[in-house]
């Protein structure tokens, strides 16, 4: 069936976000979602890149509701940030990276490949890299090691425990 990609571009310049967008031309099996966020500009550029590339990506703006777009999602294609990353996970996702900045998405980049639920790509190859991964099977093997990673009630667990203190140790804390 048809594979679910989710194209994030929270910090990307036009030129590497049209570029992945153009990879999936001719990959109709690869349906993509972009979250462009609030910028009118920016999502009239990505449905340009998408129009000329002559897929029918779903474009999306400012997203409200990261949960229910990443549970359609195959793998996710973006930057490694923090928050994206934990959500990511938490989902169960395997995330396809790309536009890495120094510092911490480094650090996180490296940590989701070492784990086997990310892997590097050329934004101008994201589409045919993708299949490769399907047709190959370590898509499904980056799922389940993202299923093992994912922490989705790490933030119950942390309110939880704080429940838990005594009033001194929460003084204390």
């Amino acid at each position: 069936g048809p594979i679910n990609v989710l194209l994030t571009s929270g910090g990307f310049g036009i030129g590497p976000l049209a570029a992945a967008i153009q990879s999936f031309a001719g990959l109709p099996q690869l349906k993509v979602t972009v979250v462009c966020g609030a910028s009118q500009r920016r999502r009239a550029r990505v449905e340009a890149a998408a129009a000329k590339a002559g897929i029918a990506a779903r474009v999306i703006g400012y997203e409200h509701d990261m949960p229910a777009r990443l549970a359609e999602a195959h793998v996710v294609v973006g930057k490694p940030g923090g928050l994206t990353s934990s959500e990511t996970l938490a989902c169960g996702r395997p995330m396809a990276i790309m536009g890495t900045c120094p510092g911490q998405e480094e650090h996180n980049e490296q940590w989701l490949c070492v784990n086997h639920a990310g892997v590097r790509i050329d934004p101008r190859d994201a589409g045919p890299r993708i299949e490769q991964l399907r047709k190959s099977g370590r898509l499904a093997r980056m799922a389940r090691a993202a299923q093992r990673l994912g922490r989705p009630r790490a933030a119950i667990n942390v309110v939880a425990a704080g429940l838990r203190l005594t009033p001194a140790q929460q003084q204390a804390a």
